[in-house]
């Protein structure tokens, strides 16, 4: 099991968030994320550590039924979290997506 983080960003209260790929069946993961459990394969992760960071503050798994991958992210000034990365699959969870489906795998993005 494998789980490389590829990106970090801080938010203006300090707080760190991390995106990265992981094949892990268990991830650790917080109450209520978005996607609690692996849905199968590589699958992207975000997290956010308090900003000692001793605490795990936020974490999910981010995929589809394919492989995907998380390269980058970036918050803006209200929190939210921008996140850069691939999928294989149609059935990745986007929310206004920079590109809905890939021309050709695994060349896709998602901002979320």
């Amino acid at each position: 099991m494998t789980t490389p983080g590829e990106a970090i960003a801080v938010d203006d209260n300090g707080s760190a968030y991390i995106a990265g790929t992981t094949n892990s069946n268990n991830f650790p993961t917080t109450p209520a994320s978005f996607q609690p459990t692996t849905r199968g394969g590589d699958e992207a992760f975000v997290a956010r550590l308090g900003p000692d960071g001793s605490a795990l503050v936020f974490s999910t798994y981010l995929g589809s039924n394919g492989r995907d991958g998380a390269f980058g992210i970036a918050i803006d000034g209200a929190g939210n979290a921008y996140v850069t990365g691939f999928t294989t699959a149609p059935t990745f969870p986007t929310t206004t997506p920079f590109r809905a489906s890939a021309p050709r795998a695994p060349e896709a993005t998602s901002s979320w």
